[in-house]
Formats: structure tokens, C-alpha cells, sequence
């Protein structure tokens, strides 16, 4: 239930080097080699934590955003704190519901999103304040990334639909050289009247030379590649199947999506969120960039978690799966793979994982 609840919070709120290929079909199970992942540390986190909503690494550090605590607390690479930012208020650097957090490359600092205090709270690499910006124009920022001297823009921008009179969200990813914008992704939607498992919010990575953008459909998961310029250079597209969920699945979250549908239309909302009783097989759920610059995409199925490992030529060269399990907060630091896993019942733990030759 709240899992479903909070799935419903964040739809309100979520080069190629040579190629004359512009469209790269990849088939539903392809015949590449297995790669695999081994376990070469886990660790177990501090008692406390009772919540991570959103991490980073960099600068052998972890970042990560604890909503309902208010806080951000900081790690080293064996999972040892360091530091915790948790002043609440409206204070310089204190917050009232951080729920996004970012690193900002060039300026050596971290980005914690506030959307209660309506800023985005600078940090450096040691957890010192250091300034809050407000957020423009309702532009919510998520992340910020840099490819040669531009930078990359990711928000989720809001704006009011006149004649339904309703909110709509944004999400826009912008690519800018100066005073020159590039808009590489702006679609508006309404939260509100979804089915449950969609998703409008898109999914973006970059390399050196490429920037990745997800645009999901139906029927296929479709990565725009762009080259750093935001030119398109193809699509990769992978059919996606359709699962029918058990009737003890549909019956829960039918009940659960009922609750959720009382407590909005409370406020005064307008709620038309439905469920099909069907799931996607091969959705992307995150897109890391992996060991020699390859794209791995993150999917989930019914056996489990799934990465597609996608090569330059836009092929999938290769897949990583965890057996009847799913990785879960997965981000790759300086080639190893690493994974924030667990619950506030049981507690979390940072597991590291390495390429097995």
C-alpha cells in the first residue's frame, strides 16, 4: 500500500561515435552473452535509517535523501556516515521536505531539492552550506549533468490548464550553451488521470559524447540518442510484453488505489488513476552508464531484475540479470556496481558489486 501511494506522490511530483544507423530494433530476447555481477562487499547501514528515497556518488562519497526524517545523510563507500544534515525549517540550508538531491560537477557541490521550501539547498562535498535558490517559475529541479561546455538541465515544471482547470506536470530536460536553450524533452501531462504503471516522467543518462532519453510507449521502450550538440543521431527500440498480474495482485492494489482515490478526491482533487490488471515486461526503470561507456538499461520481468547492455552501434551486446530478485537504487562509481537494498522493517544495506571476467 505504500508502495502504491507513494507511486502515485511521484506522478504528481518524477554519441553514438560513427553510425549511419538512425533506428536500432532490438528483439524481445535476444542472443547475447550473460555478463555477471559479483558480490564483493555488503554492509550493513545505520540503525536509524528508516527511509532513502534518492541517492548519488561522487567524490568517494554516498548521498542520500531521507524524506520523512528531513535530512540527508552522508556515507563513505563502505557505508559509514560521515555526516548528517537534518536541520528543519525555513532556515539557510534547513528543510522541510527534501526529496531530491543532484551533483553539480562544475561547481564541486550537491543540490538538495526542497519542494516545501520552494529551493534547492548547495552543499559542498563535505555537507557545508554553502547557498539556497529558489526554485523559477515553477520549475522543480531534479538534476543537473554537463556534456563538453553545456549543461544539462532536467526539471519538472508545472503549469495550469485553463479551460480543464487543472495542474499538469512538465517534466523537461533542456540542453543549454550559454543564453541558447535546446529543449530535448517537454511533454505536459495530468498526474491525476493515469493508469497506474504508467509513466510520463522520462529517464536520461550521457556520456562523454551522448545523451540517452527514454520515451515510453506501450507497445516498446524507445532511447532517443543525441550527440552533444542534441542532435538526433537514432532510436533504440525493444518490444515490451505484457503481464497479467494474479487476482490476489489486482484485488490489492484495486483496494489500495480505492484508498488512495478517497484521500485525494478529500482535498478536492479531481482522481481518475485506474489499473488494467495488466503489467509491462521490459519497462526501463533506470539507465546507468556501466564499465567501457556502455549503455545498461534497467527492466524488470517476471523472472526477476534485467539489465540490457547496449553497445555503441545500439545493439545489445550483452544482459545482467539477478535471479528471482531485482537490484534495487543501483548506481555504477568508478566501474563497480553499487546497491542500496532493504526496508525500514529490516533495515538496508549497501552492497557492492564488481564485473566477473
Amino acid at each position: 500500500m505504500k508502495k502504491l501511494f507513494f507511486l502515485s506522490f511521484t506522478l504528481i511530483f518524477s554519441v553514438i561515435l560513427f553510425s549511419d544507423v538512425k533506428d536500432v530494433e532490438n528483439s524481445l530476447q535476444p542472443k547475447v552473452s550473460g555478463q555477471e555481477l559479483k558480490l564483493e562487499n555488503s554492509f550493513a547501514l545505520n540503525e536509524d535509517l528508516d527511509s532513502i528515497q534518492n541517492f548519488i556518488m561522487t567524490n568517494e562519497r554516498i548521498y542520500f535523501v531521507n524524506s520523512q526524517a528531513k535530512s540527508v545523510t552522508i556515507l563513505d563507500l563502505e557505508g559509514k556516515i560521515i555526516k548528517v544534515l537534518d536541520q528543519t525549517g525555513r532556515g539557510p540550508g534547513e528543510f522541510s521536505l527534501p526529496f531530491s538531491i543532484f551533483n553539480d560537477e562544475k561547481k564541486s557541490c550537491v543540490g538538495v531539492v526542497d519542494q516545501m521550501n520552494q529551493r534547492t539547498s548547495y552543499f559542498d562535498y563535505d555537507g557545508n552550506y554553502l547557498e539556497d535558490v529558489l526554485f523559477e517559475q515553477m520549475q522543480i529541479p531534479m538534476d543537473i549533468k554537463y556534456i563538453d561546455d553545456k549543461k544539462i538541465y532536467f526539471y519538472m515544471g508545472i503549469e495550469f490548464d485553463q479551460k480543464k482547470g487543472s495542474v499538469l506536470s512538465k517534466p523537461t530536460i533542456e540542453l543549454i550553451a550559454g543564453d541558447s536553450i535546446k529543449f530535448l524533452y517537454s511533454e505536459s501531462f495530468n498526474p491525476l488521470k493515469m493508469n497506474i504503471g504508467e509513466s510520463k516522467i522520462p529517464i536520461y543518462a550521457k556520456t562523454e559524447k551522448n545523451i540517452y532519453i527514454t520515451n515510453m510507449s506501450y507497445d516498446e521502450y524507445r532511447i532517443q540518442v543525441l550527440d552533444a550538440d542534441g542532435e538526433h543521431i537514432m532510436n533504440i527500440t525493444k518490444k515490451i510484453k505484457k503481464i497479467k498480474k494474479s487476482a490476489e495482485d489486482i484485488k490489492e492494489i484495486e483496494n489500495t488505489l480505492e484508498e488512495v482515490k478517497k484521500q485525494v478526491k478529500a482535498s478536492g482533487a479531481d482522481l481518475d488513476m485506474n489499473f488494467s490488471g495488466y503489467e509491462f515486461e521490459n519497462t526501463i526503470t533506470s539507465m546507468l552508464i556501466g564499465p567501457e561507456g556502455n549503455l545498461w538499461v534497467q527492466t524488470v520481468d517476471k523472472n526477476g531484475n534485467l539489465f540490457d547492455i547496449i553497445g555503441k552501434d545500439g545493439k545489445i551486446i550483452g544482459q545482467c540479470r539477478k535471479v528471482n530478485d531485482k537490484f534495487e537504487n543501483c548506481k555504477f562509481y568508478k566501474n563497480k556496481l553499487y546497491e542500496i537494498t532493504g526496508n525500514e522493517d529490516d533495515g538496508f544495506v549497501l552492497n557492492i558489486y564488481t564485473l566477473k571476467n
